[in-house]
């Protein structure tokens, strides 16, 4: 089930932009900009994964979320990286009474886009470091 929040969303955002043209400024541009919308539900499914690991007392697949994490985080880092450059490539063609909303929208994609490389690091760094599973939770007994 985890598998599916981080995969789909994923693959939903990718083909929205195929066929790809990773030579037009304007097109990196606009797709990653959308692809700042879909990083939230992955978020949650790596959380559920790991939490699922903790819970299962499985260190060895922690261990591999938390590697994906980091591989989703340098991958987000690039993508905000083209984008910060692509927006001032792109800005000129901007009509000037738009730029402003232009602006507001790519800055509220980068802030995602910076949200998810935070989150993504930490994740893996809680997956990563943890040496021991979570304690059991014993029920408390009820008294009569």
């Amino acid at each position: 089930m985890a598998a599916l929040l981080v995969v789909l969303p994923l693959f939903d955002a990718i083909t929205r932009f195929i066929p790809m043209q990773l030579g037009d400024q304007k097109w990196r541009f606009q797709a990653a900009g959308n692809f700042s919308n879909a990083t939230l539900v992955p978020l949650i499914g790596l959380l559920i994964a790991l939490a699922f690991t903790f819970y299962a007392d499985d260190p060895r697949t922690r261990r591999f979320v938390g590697i994906v994490c980091i591989v989703f985080a340098v991958a987000v880092l690039a993508l905000a990286g083209t984008f910060a450059t692509d927006y001032f490539g792109v800005r000129a063609e901007i009509p000037p009474r738009l730029q402003h909303g232009v602006a507001l929208a790519s800055l509220a994609a980068f802030c995602k886009e910076i949200l998810a490389i935070i989150v993504l690091l930490l994740l893996a760094a809680g997956s990563l470091r943890a040496r021991v599973a979570l304690p059991a939770v014993v029920p408390a007994r009820v008294r009569h």
